[in-house]
């Protein structure tokens, strides 16, 4: 499941690790069934990553995720479908990094401060300039979505 303390990549996938094994497997269907969804919002957030989303088929989605076409319309009813249950994954994400940005500020503090932690969490203002990468990063993601998209597929 998501963890969200590992660090990673946006295009992450589990390209070159293992997905579940081949056939049937002794985990209970619950089980077998969410770790396919997760592996097919990450794989297909990478494959949008990398070729951009008119490109993308579903085709590449599932050799990404390492499941079968079967299972990807088990979980959705098209590659749109998949492309907005992912975003939306990211958006829940997104505001969960920035509300525990937040939280983490002092209640003595200004207004001002918690309103720039929260930007920050969330992407606004923050590069890789900024995060100590050097000149020439542009935006990067927050730490929470970086991570549950690089977690293996």
């Amino acid at each position: 499941m998501f963890d969200s303390k590992q660090e990673g990549t946006l295009a992450g996938t589990h390209a070159g690790k293992p997905g579940l094994p081949r056939g049937r497997s002794r985990l209970p269907a619950p089980a077998v069934q969410a770790s396919q969804r997760e592996r097919l919002l990450r794989a297909a957030v990478a494959a949008i990553a990398d070729k951009g989303y008119p490109a993308v088929t579903v085709a590449d989605i599932v050799r990404r995720a390492k499941v079968s076409r079967a299972a990807f319309y088990l979980h959705f009813r098209s590659r749109e479908d998949c492309f907005l249950a992912a975003t939306r994954r990211g958006g829940q994400l997104l505001f969960g990094h920035v509300i525990e940005a937040v939280r983490e500020v002092p209640d003595d503090a200004p207004d001002e401060e918690a309103l720039r932690a929260g930007r920050v969490a969330g992407g606004e203002g923050a590069n890789g300039a900024e995060r100590g990468l050097g000149e020439g990063h542009g935006p990067i993601l927050p730490g929470s979505i970086a991570a549950w998209t690089a977690q293996p597929c």
